[in-house]
């Protein structure tokens, strides 16, 4: 999907850090939905590090509940250790999630300071599924507007005050923004994230 599984699995592998404590996320797209055990293992043969650490669908579509019990099979398999979702919102997830057994670990939505999916974080929270953010900088057409925002510009800065990088998130986003590796790729939270 983001055409950067080689280069991700490359990494890992040269990387020095134990398997163990890299955590790897990738996706299956809607075009992969019909065919999700093939993809499934182009995924594996391009990262090539034993397993996949989650693997999500990357939005509703045609085909989508089946995907995700060909994932479900793959972690019965061991070839992946945990499923997500991505762009699934309240009305998508009541009717997807009582035709699958493995409740997801995570949704992915695009959350930041002006797309605050106030609504849905409670709900997929009272489900026992962890919320995380993809595009906290922006995204959507807001990144302009939240990198330039003067309160969370003075926040970010105190923060990094206080960790005491001198270097504020805003500063070295828009420093990376332009830079096309930075646009390939996508972060995790975890110790060693990497998706």
């Amino acid at each position: 999907m983001y055409h950067n599984e080689e280069s991700v699995g490359e990494a890992v592998r040269n990387s020095g850090i134990p398997r163990e404590e890299i955590f790897v996320i990738t996706k299956l797209y809607p075009n992969q939905f019909s065919d999700p055990e093939t993809a499934i293992e182009e995924a594996l043969d391009k990262l090539d590090i034993e397993y996949i650490d989650m693997m999500l669908l990357h939005h509703p579509g045609a085909g989508d509940v089946e995907a995700y019990l060909a994932m479900e099979k793959a972690v019965a398999d061991g070839k992946i250790r945990s499923l997500g979702l991505s762009n699934w919102y309240v009305e998508e997830l009541e009717e997807f999630l009582p035709q699958i057994n493995i409740t997801p670990a995570l949704v992915q939505n695009e959350i930041h300071p002006y797309y605050q999916e106030n609504d849905v974080i409670p709900y997929i929270h009272s489900l026992g599924i962890v919320v995380q953010g993809w595009y906290p900088l922006g995204g959507r057409g807001y990144t302009a507007e939240l990198l330039g925002n003067e309160v969370i510009s003075e926040i970010a800065a105190g923060a990094w005050e206080i960790i005491g990088t001198g270097y504020s998130p805003v500063e070295s986003a828009k420093g990376c923004r332009s830079h096309s590796r930075f646009q390939q790729s996508r972060s995790y939270s975890g110790k060693h994230g990497i998706v």
